[in-house]
C-alpha cells in the first residue's frame, strides 16, 4: 500500500510529463491505425493511451490548482518539444518503412509500374508469391522492379535466391538448364516461369539483333493475371478435317499422336474443347484462344468470317499447316488463305528443302533445323539455343499490300538458309520434283509468323500464329527436340494469355543523345566556368561585406 500511495503521489506529481506522453501516444496510435488498420500494435498503442489518460485524469486537482496560479505551463515546453520532434521521426519512419517513397527518375521510368498494372494487382485477393532465381550482382535491378509489386498488394510477397547459394530450393522448382535469370509467379496450384531471355525486346538490324526495350511489368503482370485467374479454355477447330488431337485417335492416315503435345497444356493450366463452328453460331465467350490443326477439306468463308471477328474482338488464333502429299482428296488449294490474306499472309502447297539447313542423321533436305529468329514466341527458344526440327513444312509467303483495318504487327519466326526453296511442283500422287525452278518459292523462306494488332477492341490486341509444319506437334518430334516443345507452348500460351501487351508497353532501352546547336553548347560552357563558380563564391562574398561593415 505504501508503495502504491508513493506512485500515485509520482504521477500526481509529474502530471506535466503525462500530458506530453499522451499527446505522444496519440499521435502514434493514429498513425498505426491508418498504416496498419487494427492490428496487434493499434491495440497495445490504444490500451496505453487509456491508461495515460487515466494518469492525467488522477492529478486532475494539481492541473486546476497549477492553472489557478499560472503553472501549469511552465516548464512543458521545453518536454513537449523534445517529445514532439521524437514523435514526429518515429511517425516518419514508419511512413517511410510501408510506403514507396522512391522516384524514378529515369525516362522511360524503368522502375515504375504502369497505372493499368496496379490496378491489376490491387484487385488480386488471393495470395501470390513471386520468386526470384538469380545471382545477387544480376538480380538488383529486378529487385527494383518486382518490389513495386509487393509494396502495391498486401497479397503479393517477393523472395529473391540465388541459385548457387540455395540449390535445393532451386531444385525443388526444376528451373529450366542454362538460365541465369528465372521468375517464378505462383498462386495455390497454378505457377507461371518467366525466362530472363523473355524479359528483353529486341529489334532486328543488317547485323543481328539488338535489346532495344524491358518487357519486366508486362511480363510480370500478365503472369499474376494467369495464376489468378480461372484455368483458360483453348478450343480445337473440327468439322473440316482439322486434326482432333483431343481424341485418341487423331483421325489421320498417317500414325501421328499428340498426347505429349495435350499433356503440357493441361499441365499449363488450360482447358482443352473441341469447336465445331458449322454447327456452332458463335464462339464462346469463354475462348482464350482457337487452334486449328492441318484443315483438310475447305473451311467455309461464314467459319473464317467468325474467326476474323474473334481475332478483332481481342482472340487468339493459333494455325498449324501441313503440305498436302498422296493420293488424297484434300483441299489442295488451301481455303484458309481466305483469313490468312487479311492479315497479309497466303500459303500454297509447297515443302521445303534446304540443302544446309537439314538434319544429316535423317539424310533428308525436308527435315530442317531452321534459324530461329527474335519474337515474343521464339526469343527464349533462340536465347537458350534449344534445337528445332520440322518435317515437310511449308513455307508461308507474305503479300505486298496487307490489310490495314486494324494494323498489325507482324514477327518472323524461322527461316530457312539462302540453299533452300519451296517445291511446288507435287503432282496429285504426291511425287516431289526436288529441284530447284522458276516456279518455286525461292528464298529466304519464312517457315512462320505471329501478327499482333495494334488497334484495339475491349483493350486487347488479337493475335494470330501460323506455323507451316504440323510434324513437329506430335510425340515423337516434340519428345526429342527440346525447341519444338517450347515453340508448341509458348505459341498457345501467347495466344490465349491475358493481353496487356498494348497497355503496357516494353520501357524503351535506347540511347537517345542530347544533340546540342552551338549556342546551346556556349550556355553550358558559361554556366558551368562563370555562373557556378560564381555561385559558389557568392557566400563568401556576403559574409565578407557584412564583416566589414561591422569593423567600420
Amino acid at each position: 500500500m505504501k508503495y502504491l500511495k508513493s506512485f500515485i503521489g509520482f504521477l500526481n506529481a509529474n502530471y506535466k510529463l503525462g500530458i506530453v506522453v499522451f499527446f505522444l501516444l496519440f499521435l502514434l496510435f493514429v498513425t498505426f491505425l491508418v498504416v496498419y488498420g487494427f492490428n496487434v500494435l493499434t491495440i497495445i498503442t490504444g490500451t496505453l493511451l487509456v491508461l495515460n489518460l487515466v494518469w492525467i485524469l488522477l492529478a486532475g486537482t494539481n492541473i486546476l490548482l497549477d492553472l489557478k496560479q499560472g503553472k501549469l505551463f511552465r516548464g512543458i515546453e521545453d518536454i513537449f518539444i523534445v517529445v514532439l520532434t521524437l514523435a514526429i521521426l518515429i511517425i516518419l519512419y514508419i511512413i517511410a518503412s510501408n510506403r514507396s517513397l522512391k522516384l524514378d527518375l529515369t525516362s522511360e521510368k524503368l522502375f515504375s509500374l504502369s497505372p493499368y498494372s496496379v490496378e491489376i494487382i490491387n484487385k488480386v485477393t488471393n495470395n501470390v508469391k513471386i520468386t526470384l532465381f538469380a545471382k545477387k550482382d544480376v538480380a538488383t535491378e529486378l529487385e527494383k522492379v518486382l518490389e513495386e509489386y509487393q509494396k502495391n498488394s498486401k497479397n503479393i510477397t517477393l523472395t529473391t535466391v540465388d541459385p548457387i547459394k540455395d540449390p535445393i530450393t532451386a531444385k525443388k522448382y526444376e528451373l529450366p538448364q542454362g538460365e541465369e535469370i528465372v521468375i517464378v509467379v505462383e498462386s495455390g496450384e497454378n505457377k507461371k516461369y518467366i525466362m530472363g531471355s523473355s524479359l528483353v525486346e529486341y529489334e532486328r538490324t543488317e547485323y543481328g539483333s539488338k535489346p532495344v526495350g524491358i518487357k519486366v511489368e508486362e511480363e510480370v503482370t500478365s503472369a499474376i493475371l494467369n495464376v489468378t485467374s480461372s484455368s483458360r479454355v483453348v478450343y480445337f477447330l473440327i468439322g473440316d478435317g482439322e486434326y482432333r488431337i483431343l481424341q485418341e485417335a487423331p483421325g489421320s492416315e498417317e500414325d501421328y499422336s499428340f498426347k505429349t503435345f495435350k499433356s503440357y497444356l493441361q499441365k499449363a493450366n488450360f482447358t482443352l474443347r473441341e469447336l465445331d463452328l458449322s454447327m456452332t453460331k458463335d464462339i464462346p465467350s469463354d475462348a482464350g484462344g482457337i487452334v486449328i490443326i492441318a484443315p483438310r477439306r475447305i473451311i467455309p468463308v461464314e467459319v473464317q468470317e467468325k474467326l476474323y471477328e474473334f481475332y478483332k474482338s481481342g482472340g487468339g488464333i493459333a494455325i498449324f499447316l501441313e503440305p498436302v502429299l498422296g493420293k488424297v482428296i484434300y483441299d489442295r488449294s488451301f481455303s484458309i488463305n481466305y483469313l490468312l490474306t487479311k492479315f497479309g499472309l497466303y500459303v500454297k502447297n509447297n515443302v521445303v528443302f534446304d540443302e544446309e539447313r537439314f538434319n544429316p542423321y535423317m539424310g533428308k533436305m525436308f527435315y530442317l533445323i531452321p534459324y530461329v529468329h527474335f519474337s515474343p514466341i521464339t526469343s527464349d527458344i533462340k536465347s537458350k539455343g534449344l534445337p528445332i526440327q520440322l518435317v515437310t513444312a511449308m513455307a508461308i509467303s507474305r503479300m505486298e499490300s496487307v490489310n490495314e483495318e486494324l494494323g498489325t504487327r507482324v514477327y518472323e519466326l524461322m527461316s530457312t538458309s539462302e540453299n533452300s526453296w519451296g517445291e511446288t511442283s507435287i503432282d496429285v500422287s504426291g511425287k516431289l520434283a526436288a529441284s530447284k525452278d522458276k516456279n518455286d518459292i525461292l528464298p529466304p523462306i519464312i517457315l512462320g509468323y505471329a501478327v499482333e494488332s495494334v488497334i484495339t477492341n475491349n483493350n486487347k490486341s488479337g493475335r494470330l500464329v501460323v506455323i507451316g509444319d504440323i510434324d513437329f506437334l506430335s510425340d515423337y518430334f516434340i519428345e526429342s527436340m527440346s525447341g519444338n516443345l517450347e515453340l508448341a507452348l509458348n505459341s498457345i500460351e501467347w495466344i490465349s494469355k491475358e493481353n496487356i501487351s498494348l497497355s503496357i508497353k516494353p520501357k524503351s532501352i535506347k540511347k537517345s543523345p542530347v544533340v546540342l546547336s552551338q549556342a546551346d553548347a556556349n550556355l553550358v560552357l558559361v554556366i558551368s566556368l562563370i555562373v557556378v563558380p560564381l555561385l559558389m563564391l557568392l557566400p563568401g562574398i556576403l559574409v565578407w561585406v557584412i564583416r566589414s561593415k561591422k569593423v567600420k
